[in-house]
């Protein structure tokens, strides 16, 4: 389900919520806190060392406004790593588009594909 529109209005960026937003989010974490049928990424030291138990999700709109459900270790620091892709790529597609932006998926910013 998709929970918000982003827009770029004069240069800047809005995110129409749903009313319903906290629902949205509480639903969506009943309905994955159960799954447990992948493992903790072990090749980076930081993902070894997560406590797979934790579990919460967090969403902030353009006015700051921070909606959260699930555990309290949402407050602890965690380490993002690929999670930032997602980041990385809304703002592409921001900048330049979804056709420019999705051209560039799969390479290193030299250019070069991710696994060379």
């Amino acid at each position: 389900s998709q929970i918000y529109k982003l827009q770029k209005t004069h240069d800047k960026l809005t995110a129409k919520l749903p009313e319903n937003v906290e629902e949205i989010l509480k639903d969506t974490y009943k309905e994955v806190k159960d799954l447990d049928d992948g493992k903790v990424a072990d090749y980076i030291p930081e993902l070894a060392n997560t406590n797979p138990d934790h579990f919460a999700i967090a969403l902030c709109d353009t006015d700051g406004h921070i909606y959260t459900v699930g555990d309290d270790s949402a407050n602890e620091y965690i380490t993002i790593q690929s999670v930032s892709k997602c980041l990385m790529y809304v703002l592409a597609v921001m900048d330049a588009g979804r056709q420019t932006a999705d051209l560039k998926i799969g390479e290193e910013p030299s250019g070069q594909p991710f696994d060379k």
